[in-house]
């Protein structure tokens, strides 16, 4: 292939600009534009805090406790208003383990989705699990409860991960878990494979890409991340390679306008006791703006929080303006944002060129560049 063809698929898909184009302007208005959309409300629910793992890392406190029938009339009721609104309500079942109170997930989503169905409202949901409790049976009921995208988190081999991620007394868990992951993708659920990677894990991770029969590896999204990116600065880039060459897609969210639902004022976490707040990383430091109404209206009890935060933004630094990163950056972590007063703490492991080079390797045409 020749150097000016490879040269026009890069200006195709964005990744080289003419000199003249003003590209912040139309980074600013695309991210607004996202940011403020009101055809889709996200919601992180809660069901409780309590987990039956005993990770090594986890910031979670492991309180008892689970949703009451007053707070889940509540929810149903914030259902019932913002689905009579948008044109798409997206549930997210997080924790805690949200599968210890999986009774409640499917009393809650039958309603969900009766009301949503009423409202002529699409809905969607997924799952961030410890896949512990996904038996067989289980898993089929997911679809049912039209969960599409289990994430799971395997920390390397059974070595590795059962240091890191063992039940409460102490017994490892990497076999079911690894054998509950080939089910769900067998049971047609997308799966998102999360790795935590430290300077211990780092050369064992890429073993991990042979317990995935290759049938489903196109299913599967491989994230890696670094929880201590700040004392150990590792890079991905050749883990990623080697993912695309076992047959994983390298799908980067950084491409994302938006990093995640926080960052958006159409979204809101619950916790068990009806608490409100923008996820759970601001949750574990005392971050809350207020609770649900008995008519399920979010009511704002911290206004100079919930205004403070919402006012974020990408932009609000020169350094960041500046930055040639910025359009796969966006910012960061907008709760990591709001906490360091706009400072970048970039944490992902991938330099801009480094996803550049990846986007292309993944290009089956384009391969041959980066041999």
């Amino acid at each position: 292939m020749e150097e000016t063809d490879y040269l026009k698929k890069l200006a195709t898909v964005g990744s080289i600009i003419p000199n003249e184009y003003i590209e912040l302007n139309q980074l600013k208005f695309l991210y607004n534009q996202y940011k403020f959309n009101n055809n889709v409300f996200h919601i992180i629910l809660n069901p409780t805090l309590n987990c039956n793992f005993r990770c090594s890392y986890c910031y979670e406190e492991h309180k008892t406790g689970s949703f009451n029938e007053e707070i889940m009339n509540r929810i149903i009721k914030l259902v019932e208003k913002k689905s009579s609104e948008e044109n798409k309500i997206q549930v997210a079942w997080f924790g805690g383990e949200p599968l210890l109170e999986f009774d409640k997930i499917k009393r809650l989503t039958d309603t969900f989705k009766n009301i949503c169905n009423n409202n002529n409202c699409l809905y969607e949901a997924k799952i961030i699990t410890n896949g512990y409790l996904l038996n067989a049976k289980n898993i089929k009921k997911l679809k049912d409860l039209n969960i599409t995208n289990a994430q799971i988190t395997l920390d390397g081999t059974k070595e590795y991960h059962d240091k890191k991620r063992c039940l409460q007394n102490g017994e490892g868990t990497y076999e079911k878990v690894k054998n509950n992951c080939v089910n769900i993708l067998k049971n047609n659920i997308k799966l998102t494979l999360r790795v935590n990677i430290d300077e211990d894990n780092y050369e064992d991770i890429s073993n991990l890409f042979n317990i995935i029969p290759d049938i489903y590896k196109k299913d599967v999204n491989f994230q890696a991340s670094n929880l201590f990116q700040q004392k150990e600065n590792l890079n991905f880039y050749l883990l990623y390679k080697k993912a695309i060459d076992n047959g994983f897609s390298f799908n980067d969210s950084s491409n994302r306008l938006i990093k995640c639902e926080a960052a958006t004022p159409n979204a809101v976490t619950i916790y068990p006791d009806g608490k409100l707040t923008f996820c759970s990383l601001a949750a574990e430091e005392g971050n809350f703006f207020g609770n649900l109404d008995f008519d399920g209206r979010i009511k704002v009890t911290n206004k100079e929080l919930y205004y403070n935060f919402y006012s974020v933004d990408p932009f609000d630094t020169e350094i960041c303006n500046d930055c040639v990163e910025l359009p796969m950056c966006m910012g960061t972590c907008v709760f990591t944002r709001f906490r360091n007063k706009g400072k970048c703490t970039k944490t992902a492991g991938l330099s801009l060129q480094d996803r550049m080079k990846l986007h292309v390797y993944n290009d089956k045409q384009f391969k041959y560049i980066l041999k």
